[in-house]
């Protein structure tokens, strides 16, 4: 298994591209990718726009940036603070900057998760060189999804191949989330049982939980359902980009890397981010998540 190497650097991959033009990419904090991933291509802006939190006399902004001070509120507090999501004024005003790119792609969570969607399309109305991408899934999904454009674009392909990429992978980003330390209340059986069976969370498509913390490693059953679902949802043969995420200490996603690098070996880990508010506010509970896309071939014929 691959582990912190450049995501999607595959030479030769792409083929010839003929189209030719600067790139920018546009997401918003329920993305969770952390500062140092966003800035390491030099050259291709990625501009991240926060989300508001509010409850009572409480006031967060989310910038994607790793947020223990909201972590510790959600599970401790009894709160129940509400995201703002960035408004249509906050997008307009972020491409009216990226204005002399020729290809701005905002890719954003689907509506069932998130209205960021809808405000970037609204925004996107006056600016001819945005393209507003939908995917099917929210989290460090979505931030895999983006990051991957991001290192296709800076590995020679053009606006137009890397748009073509985007449409055609956007529903393929798979996920899974498990609390990290599993507590069998009766909300956390009931939303690790609906995920594990291959129900949803946010109401997006694809997804499941997994975990491999100190306790949930005792329920061999447990564990036994995860590496099947990881088994049936990926090929062994093909190419397998990863994203994993932590709401405490990198560290915590280490069981994780055990587990895919015994399942997958080949598998290259091409993001590892956070879990934001978003998923620990659904989940109620600290956790970790991972998620992949299965494919990077990019024809630059189609």
């Amino acid at each position: 298994m691959l582990v912190g190497a450049p995501s999607a650097r595959a030479t030769g991959m792409l083929g010839e591209m003929n189209d030719t033009g600067t790139i920018a990419i546009v997401t918003d904090a329920t993305a969770d990718v952390p500062p140092a991933e966003r800035d390491a291509v030099p050259g291709i802006p990625w501009v991240v726009l926060a989300e508001r939190w509010h409850a009572d006399a409480f006031d967060f902004l989310d910038d994607g940036a790793p947020s223990p001070e909201l972590a510790a509120l959600l599970l401790q507090s009894g709160l129940e603070p509400e995201p703002v999501e960035p408004s249509r004024e906050e997008f307009s005003a972020c491409y009216s900057r990226l204005s002399e790119i020729d290809r701005v792609f905002s890719i954003h969570a689907p509506s069932t998760a998130s209205w960021s969607v809808e405000h970037a399309r609204e925004a996107a109305g006056g600016y001819p060189n945005v393209r507003v991408i939908e995917a099917n899934v929210t989290g460090i999904g979505l931030g895999l999804l983006a990051l991957l454009a991001r290192d296709l674009a800076a590995d020679g392909a053009g606006p137009d191949a890397t748009e073509r990429w985007l449409r055609e992978h956007r529903e393929h980003v798979r996920m899974l989330v498990v609390p990290d330390r599993f507590q069998p209340t009766t909300s956390q059986r009931g939303v690790s049982a609906r995920l594990l069976t291959g129900g949803h969370a946010h109401a997006t498509s694809a997804t499941a939980v997994m975990d491999r913390s100190r306790r949930l490693r005792s329920r061999r059953a447990t564990v036994a359902a995860i590496e099947r679902y990881f088994l049936e949802h990926t090929d062994d043969d093909g190419d397998l980009h990863l994203a994993l995420g932590h709401s405490a200490a990198a560290g915590a996603v280490d069981p994780f890397l055990d587990l895919l690098e015994r399942l997958r070996p080949h598998a290259e880990v091409s993001l590892v981010g956070r879990v934001g508010p978003r998923l620990l506010q659904q989940l109620g509970a600290p956790c970790v998540a991972a998620a992949w896309l299965e494919s990077m071939d990019l024809d630059p014929e189609s």
